[in-house]
């Protein structure tokens, strides 16, 4: 509904702007004179001034108001109290007044020898504040952690600043999804509305994309929208008041009229867009978790009250992290917003991700849905076809970890990127003590890693760094025994074995210096190859020797700890291709290991021995009956993928072991070959088998188990599918790896299940 139709409406507005300009402690206003009531009369030591507003575009109703402000002025200008003081009139128009009006309201003027001008109500707010100057001053600064240039290697890819992908909102409180525009128009509407998200999703982009769309919307009708006013919460670090906000706002983007900015907010003639809610600490904090409320209601009095003192017909956005507050409920209280809807930001979807990257391409199933990492992999030509194949999942991922950290870094003054990536490291090892690999963990227990890894107490950044640590969100406590008070949780699997990684190859870099990993550990589960390919990447990258860890294989048996930690020292010592000691044969006890995938070369992991484990998979499609393997004692595993029984020259290894599940024969490598289907399919079908079975497979695996006959066909059948976008290369260690590929696993299950249908040639 437009300004123009609503006169009560225009007229509530027109009056806020007149009184922050004349009357700024609003204790003047309307006034009756003679019978007639007159719309705004304000009177100080030097002026009076005198305003009709009207939402009609005729002469007459012109020279009614400026006739009222005529006979109100002359009255009072006539005593003796106000001789000497300036008078002057306003008729104050919702669209821009007509040629008739302003000659109308002219004339009346100068036969009263009075200063009354007609104008709208854009003109009007020009007194107040120069919104125009404002907004294009604010457009050039920097929106939060939206501004953040990376260290790009390549510099020609700036899909982040000319595409912008629409990201979901979904509303907590039913589940219903909506955009950014109709946030946009919820705000416009007075409504108040907290954007929630874990590290990435894009909070700052969606409210500099807020801020653009209300912008434009302005401009086309200033006088039937207010204009956005966007505030990075961080740079409000250290203040009491919303007025100490609003003028350090306007100091950082060099606008030069802090109070007109403080008139126009107390106006009402803003929306305010909040981000940043998360890094906001008070200037001193000593105690323990049990204090953390009490330290974010301080830390958040100035936010506070600006929200609290905005107009209600003003719309407010804030965005944050939400593991900065222990529950929903403390978020809505501590920001003053009882009344406000909660939205969370989703991680992209696969539509998503081809729209960021302008094109359906064939992604790696290991890639993250969250658009910061995206932006990262993208700018650093980390996604195998989109960067040219150039990196491994485990180089990937290394450098995503030191990408975050060296952003973290540059929102700091006081914590340097090593210590922030090492710190993410201890915490992930923290968590795998808590609870697994995604367990709980409390805000003292990472204040001691803080202790740990920087060597001091967490300071004021130190606490700001701990309540919004990349990829964790809050847990709060329910009240249950043991569990711990403001914890932390990791939010993604991929991303807590990565940093758990790096932890890791600390320890074998290491293993003397107490370090947590040190000695035994209270859990029994293994992560899985990602967090060990992510050891032995970064223990390449520090220079080490590969022999090291064969050093700490030796030392963790000598001290009897057959566990978790000693797998995963295993499976690095086998990315780093270390040459085995035939002395040292790995002995696993008790450990409960996602999969095991047996190698085709001889290493450490072949020359294992595995007692009393529990294990999902072992995958044999990389193996033959010549092959070494490790032996699995008593073992329970839940599935033998490529065999549809054990080899006779290796029932050994399964002494006294239970395999629940093996592949039929006509899943096996053995089964599909003998399909009555053509060569290239039926070779095809193997190479996604294996492929699809797990992770990824080394592109020379592809040909084991293949007759010799069919063996040179391997590379063009692999061709194929890497054209068509089933598959995906990435060079790997001495290697290249083939990949599956995250939107096609549906359809190779389908290939997989009805092979008498597949046919190479079709495949789109």
């Amino acid at each position: 509904m437009k300004l123009s139709d609503n006169g009560h409406e225009f007229e509530q507005r027109a009056l806020a702007i007149a009184r922050a300009i004349y009357d700024p402690s609003h204790t003047q206003g309307a006034v009756m004179f003679r019978g007639r009531e007159h719309d705004g009369v304000f009177m100080d030591d030097k002026s009076i001034v005198a305003f009709e507003f009207t939402v009609s575009q005729e002469k007459a109703k012109a020279v009614k108001d400026a006739e009222k402000i005529k006979d109100v002025l002359q009255h009072l200008i006539a005593q003796p109290e106000n001789y000497y003081k300036m008078a002057q009139g306003f008729v104050v128009t919702a669209s821009e007044p007509t040629a008739e009006q302003r000659q109308a309201v002219d004339r009346v003027a100068g036969h009263a020898r009075l200063p009354i001008k007609c104008l709208s109500l854009v003109s009007l707010r020009r007194l107040l504040i120069d919104t125009e100057k404002y907004l294009a001053l604010r457009r050039d600064a920097p929106f939060g952690s939206s501004g953040y240039q990376l260290p790009a290697v390549n510099a020609t890819l700036s899909l982040y600043r000319t595409t912008y992908v629409e990201p979901t909102l979904v509303r907590r409180v039913d589940g219903g999804c909506v955009s950014i525009s109709e946030v946009m128009d919820a705000s416009n509407q007075g409504q108040r509305i907290v954007i929630t998200a874990d590290y990435g999703s894009g909070k700052s982009e969606a409210l500099r994309q807020l801020f653009e769309r209300m912008r434009k919307k302005y401009f086309k009708a200033p006088s039937e929208h207010r204009f956005p006013l966007h505030l990075n919460l961080r740079d409000g670090y250290g203040l009491r008041t919303p007025r100490e906000v609003l003028w350090r706002h306007a100091e950082d983007i060099g606008f030069n009229e802090p109070n007109s900015l403080v008139a126009a907010w107390r106006a009402g003639n803003c929306t305010l867009l909040l981000d940043g809610f998360d890094e906001l600490v008070p200037s001193r904090w000593v105690g323990g978790a049990r204090d953390l409320k009490q330290v974010r209601w301080q830390a958040l009095e100035a936010v506070r009250r600006l929200i609290a003192e905005t107009p209600d017909e003003c719309g407010i956005v804030l965005a944050g992290r939400p593991q900065y507050f222990s529950s929903p409920g403390e978020l809505l209280e501590s920001l003053a917003l009882e009344r406000g809807q909660l939205f969370e930001l989703q991680d992209f979807n696969d539509e998503q991700i081809f729209s960021l990257l302008g094109t359906e391409i064939a992604l790696p199933e290991w890639i993250p849905a969250k658009p910061l990492l995206l932006k990262f992999l993208i700018q650093n030509d980390l996604i195998g076809q989109v960067a040219d194949q150039s990196k491994s999942v485990f180089s990937a991922w290394w450098r995503v970890l030191d990408l975050v950290a060296a952003r973290e870094a540059d929102r700091l003054s006081s914590v340097t990127r090593e210590s922030i990536r090492a710190l993410i490291a201890r915490t992930a090892t923290l968590a795998r003590g808590a609870e697994e690999d995604l367990g709980t963990i409390s805000i003292d227990d990472m204040r001691s890693a803080f202790r740990e890894v920087c060597g001091y107490e967490a300071d004021e950044e130190g606490l700001q760094l701990l309540l919004r640590l990349p990829g964790l969100a809050s847990m709060p406590n329910d009240g249950a025994p043991g569990k711990a008070a403001e914890g932390r949780r990791f939010v993604d699997s991929s991303l807590a074995a990565a940093a758990y990684g790096l932890d890791l190859s600390a320890y074998i870099s290491s293993p003397y210096s107490g370090h947590p990993l040190s000695g035994g550990v209270t859990w029994t589960s293994n992560l899985g190859r990602l967090a060990s390919g992510v050891a032995a990447i970064d223990l390449e990258e520090a220079g080490f020797d590969p022999g090291v860890t064969s050093a700490v294989i030796s030392k963790r048996m000598n001290e009897g700890h057959f566990d978790a930690v000693l797998l995963d020292v295993v499976l690095a010592a086998d990315f780093m291709a270390v040459n085995p000691q035939a002395e040292l044969a790995p002995f696993i006890d008790g450990v409960l290991i996602p999969e095991v995938l047996l190698p085709a070369e001889k290493g450490y992991l072949s020359g294992s021995t595995f007692k009393s484990c529990v294990i999902e998979v072992v995958d044999a499609t990389e193996v033959d009956g010549e092959s070494d393997i490790p032996t699995f004692q008593d073992c329970l595993i839940g599935r033998l993928d490529g065999w549809s029984q054990v080899p006779d020259q290796l029932q050994g290894h399964f002494s006294g072991s239970d395999i629940v599940e093996m592949s039929s024969p006509a899943n096996t490598t053995a089964g599909i070959l003998q399909l009555q289907i053509g060569a290239g399919e039926r070779l095809a079908l193997v190479v996604l088998k294996k492929v699809y079975a797990g992770s990824g497979r080394k592109e020379s695996a592809l040909v084991r188990g293949v007759p010799l006959v069919d063996r040179a066909a391997v590379p063009q059948v692999t061709a194929s599918l890497l054209s068509a976008g089933y598959i995906a290369r990435a060079s790997g260690k001495g290697d290249d790896l083939i990949l599956p590929v995250k939107s096609r696993r549906a359809a190779v299950a389908r290939f997989l299940a009805a092979p008498q249908t597949f046919n190479l040639a079709n495949l789109r």
